[in-house]
């Protein structure tokens, strides 16, 4: 399905791969259903465009490297979009801040779980989110990153409960499993 909208200018080449990156392009970082089919131009400013290289180069791209094939589920979304009653996202998410990505591993044998200790151990976020892990087939890893390190932490968000709250990691390994992944 088309996720961006067409002969609109985004402000850079969404065919192109993202500055210093090897497998992102551009149009992964703002593509959205939802905004296609409500004609929502979801297009960054300059600022939020430098905040998604950064999420790109120092987050999605490792991710990439140490797994394969990642899905971003979406990035970016400007307020009109993440406050959309489709999204139901507050006006102050890190996606409208062009920081935070929703992301599935695509290998058949990586889970959820594995993307989010590994993310945990080895990379720089902000903020860390296994949200819906308890649905079998809609949760992702909700990643956010903006220079530093785990200010907001490692939280979880239940589709049953419908709530963000802080989790230790022993916690969320107990709920869902502790993974195999090898820590660099």
């Amino acid at each position: 399905m088309q996720r961006t909208l067409k002969n609109v200018d985004y402000g850079r080449d969404l065919n192109s791969i993202v500055i210093g990156c090897k497998h992102f392009r551009y149009r992964e970082l703002v593509g959205s259903e939802v905004a296609v089919k409500h004609h929502i131009k979801n297009i960054p400013n300059e600022q939020q465009w430098q905040s998604l290289e950064a999420l790109a180069q120092k987050v999605l791209e490792p991710i990439r490297a140490q797994f394969g094939a990642i899905k971003v589920l979406s990035a970016f979304r400007n307020v009109q979009l993440n406050t959309h009653s489709e999204i139901g996202g507050s006006k102050t998410s890190n996606h409208t801040r062009g920081i935070a990505a929703d992301i599935v591993p695509l290998a058949p044998k990586v889970t959820r779980m594995q993307v989010l200790e590994w993310a945990y151990h080895n990379l720089d976020f902000w903020e860390l989110i296994a949200e819906r892990f308890d649905s079998k087939t809609k949760g992702w890893v909700h990643i956010a990153y903006n220079g530093t390190r785990r200010i907001a932490g490692l939280k979880i968000l239940s589709q049953t409960s419908g709530g963000v709250k802080p989790i230790e990691l022993a916690q969320l390994q107990e709920l869902y499993g502790e993974s195999e992944v090898r820590h660099a």
